[in-house]
């Protein structure tokens, strides 16, 4: 997909529990940049490895991690849709990003004859 000014990259984590990180990776790539260059560091580094040990340890609460794209909305907007349509935003996540670390499982249905 092509982006536009207006694209915004997201890294998010949920669990069975609800939305857990919503990262707004769109000014931390350019800033990441200058942060390379300039051979310093960023504290607001999203910190992915310690994400994926926590959905490790704790497989009870199915925890997914995804980054996306979306041209339509910002933090607060997805924050706001996850809240009112979780299995939405979840579907379409799985759907149109890139998985990272799932412990999702889809359930497929099954004649037994």
């Amino acid at each position: 997909m092509p982006s536009s000014k207006n694209t915004r990259k997201f890294l998010v984590s949920w669990c069975n529990e609800g939305l857990e990180v919503l990262y707004d990776l769109t000014d931390w790539e350019k800033n990441n940049l200058w942060n390379i260059l300039k051979e310093t560091t960023d504290p607001s580094t999203p910190k992915l490895n310690m994400m994926i040990m926590r959905a490790r340890a704790n497989a009870q609460r199915q925890y997914e991690i995804y980054l996306f794209q979306t041209d339509d909305l910002d933090t607060g907007q997805v924050t706001t849709a996850f809240e009112e349509e979780p299995q939405f935003m979840a579907d379409f996540i799985r759907q149109n990003g890139t998985k990272i670390y799932s412990d999702y499982y889809p359930k497929h249905k099954q004649k037994i004859q």
